[in-house]
């Protein structure tokens, strides 16, 4: 698996990604994983059939690309 990247270093082409970062209530982020808008620079999220602009939940400061998924026989 990659190793977490800083947004402070470098920010990701559009797509989707695994994200660290803190809440707006200042408590640390699980993982989540969000949509990086490279036009707009913002981490999106999606939900019940919304897109939830995460800048105003959480500060991304990390990012990694997602895993490959699991393999094998179903």
């Amino acid at each position: 698996m990659s190793e977490w990247i800083s947004v402070d270093e470098k920010l990701p082409d559009e797509g989707w990604y695994l994200t660290a970062g803190t809440y707006s209530s200042g408590k640390p982020s699980m993982v989540e994983q969000l949509y990086y808008d490279s036009e707009n620079d913002e981490w999106l999220a999606s939900g019940a059939g919304k897109v939830i602009h995460m800048k105003y939940v959480l500060k991304v400061t990390h990012w990694m690309p997602l895993p490959d998924p699991p393999g094998g026989s179903a």
